[in-house]
Formats: structure tokens, C-alpha cells, sequence
């Protein structure tokens, strides 16, 4: 490209050569272009891939949540079914009292004393119907 700068014509040769230049060139910037291309290509592809897995990780948090939300509904409502049972059979153990041979007061017995069947479960219900009342 030597006679753009000295006003020169130029030669056949020259005009092929710079045509040979400028083609060459061409053809690199186009094949930048393309890696380019390819380079968004992929990237687009591996983009759309994430999309789905974090979508289907999504669907499958969502369906965990629920089906863990359907468990703890169960076991509330088990609890508290678990609760009404222990109230139930302490009302009964209320109303019945204590038929224990001993001369104990009702705050407690001896540790030798043989004791009623009222006076054995009392402790368990206690902790049933305070351990459900924790919980919520």
C-alpha cells in the first residue's frame, strides 16, 4: 500500500498483492468472528442447561417442602391426638385417685411404697402432656 501514501499508481502487482492483504485480513477477522460466534454459542447452551437444572432443582425443593409440610401436619395432628389420649387416661387416674396402700400425701410416695397403677403411669402422662406442649 505504498502508493496511497506517494500519489503514485500502482503496479498490477501491488493491486494483487493488496488485494491478497486485504482478503487475509478478511478472512481473520471473520474467523474471529466465528470463534466468537462459537465461543456465545456454547455459553448460550450452557446457560439454557443451567436454567433447567436450577428450574428442575426448584420443582424438586418445592415438592420436598411439601410433601415435609403433609409429615409435620401429620405429626401435629398425631401430638395432639397423643395429648388428648394422655389427658384423657389422667382425667380417669384423677377421678379414680389413688388406691396405693401406703399413707402417703398426693405430693409424692416413698421410694418403697408399692404403688397404684395411677400412681406408676402418673409420671409418663406428665411428661407426654409437657413434652406436646413444647413442641408448639
Amino acid at each position: 500500500m505504498k502508493h496511497l501514501k506517494t500519489n503514485e499508481s500502482p503496479t498490477p502487482q501491488e493491486v494483487l498483492r493488496d488485494s491478497y492483504e486485504a482478503l487475509n485480513k478478511a478472512r481473520e477477522r471473520f474467523e474471529i468472528a466465528e470463534a466468537r460466534a462459537e465461543k456465545a454459542e456454547q455459553a448460550a447452551r450452557e446457560w439454557n442447561q443451567s436454567a433447567k437444572n436450577w428450574k428442575f432443582d426448584c420443582e424438586q425443593n418445592v415438592a420436598y417442602g411439601l410433601s415435609m409440610k403433609a409429615l409435620a401436619e401429620k405429626a401435629e395432628a398425631k401430638l395432639a391426638a397423643l395429648k388428648e389420649d394422655a389427658l384423657g387416661i389422667g382425667k380417669v387416674l384423677e377421678d379414680e385417685g389413688c388406691s396405693c396402700d401406703c399413707d402417703c400425701d398426693s405430693d409424692g410416695h416413698w421410694s418403697d411404697c408399692e404403688l397404684c397403677m395411677g400412681c406408676r403411669i402418673e409420671p409418663f402422662l406428665q411428661r407426654i402432656i409437657k413434652a406436646t406442649e413444647e413442641d408448639k
